[in-house]
């Protein structure tokens, strides 16, 4: 249980600090714990993330991404704004102004797909030159070559991977390869679910939060992961698979702006963001057997994703 342990010994720095818990959003126990949570401190409220060395990279990578944003004049939503990060050897946060009057947009798909818009177009007008330290920290660039070598044993394990269906994966990533590598990289935030879209009735303006896995990919990559992710969460909270990413109305977006050979390479997508989902949840089963579903749901999606990708 040293995650529990390190969790509220997290808790303990910033009351040593002179920060209140005013409600504490979110621990993560999996390998170097986090916790996220309001805090107060000399009557003003300040959103914390504070995290094992482990997971260092992450919030470093959070950090510079809103710093480097600040550059932007004309961002179509509002970001938190990173005060400061604080490091010694047991453990690493930074501080961000909350966002009051913004909600979370979970079950609004019209929504999400206005907001999606407005990422997308915004983010391919980024510059690399911007983020020289972000670039610093980039971790690998996706490549289908590599996709299939990263997996391939996880598959054969599940006994998902037959010869054939190998033969015709291994075929698909060579079509869609040259594809893949013409498509320009932007700035991806990689985890754009209704948790980290905030939305304003009132004032109808975004928000966006959670930039710890912010890169340089595809933008086709940032829409898979959304696709799949809400096709999850869907299916977790009637406990019971109602809808296939492939069939998700956000899929919509891509039926706008993609080619039919974009299209393809989106399903790709929707493969490593199932399979390193699969990952995850298998992980988490040993703390919580809640994730049993999420298992089985990503077994299905993957199966469903190499059926198609047999037939491209």
């Amino acid at each position: 249980m040293g995650g529990i342990k390190g969790t509220n010994g997290f808790i303990k720095v910033l009351l040593k600090e002179g920060f209140e818990p005013m409600e504490i959003l979110s621990f993560y126990e999996i390998g170097s714990p986090k916790v996220a949570g309001i805090f107060k401190k000399n009557n003003k409220d300040y959103f914390i993330k504070i995290s094992g060395l482990k997971r260092k990279k992450m919030l470093v990578r959070e950090f510079i991404t809103l710093t480097s944003l600040k550059k932007y004049k004309n961002i179509p939503f509002i970001l938190p704004k990173a005060i400061k990060y604080k490091e010694n050897k047991s453990y690493f946060y930074f501080k961000e102004e909350p966002l009051v009057g913004y909600e979370k947009i979970w079950g609004d798909e019209e929504n999400h797909l206005n907001f999606y818009l407005k990422f997308f177009n915004f983010s391919k007008t980024i510059r690399f030159n911007l983020f020289p330290s972000l670039l610093k920290i980039n971790s690998d660039t996706l490549k289908l070559e590599n996709l299939f070598l990263v997996y391939r044993k996880e598959l054969k394990e599940l006994g998902l991977l037959d010869e054939r269906t190998r033969k015709k994966y291994k075929e698909s990533i060579n079509r869609f390869k040259p594809i893949e590598k013409g498509i320009k990289l932007s700035l991806t935030h990689n985890d754009l679910n209704g948790n980290n879209i905030l939305f304003n009735k009132e004032k109808g303006k975004y928000a966006l939060t959670d930039w710890e896995r912010a890169e340089f990919n595809p933008l086709l990559y940032d829409i898979g992961r959304a696709i799949v992710f809400s096709a999850l969460h869907y299916n977790l909270k009637h406990n019971k698979i109602l809808i296939y990413p492939n069939q998700s109305r956000l899929v919509k977006l891509s039926d706008v702006y993609l080619n039919k050979k974009e299209k393809g390479l989106l399903k790709h997508y929707f493969l490593l963001d199932n399979l390193k989902r699969l990952r995850f949840y298998r992980k988490s089963m040993k703390i919580d057997k809640r994730y049993n579903r999420g298992v089985e749901f990503c077994i299905k999606f993957i199966n469903q994703s190499l059926e198609e990708l047999k037939n491209e």
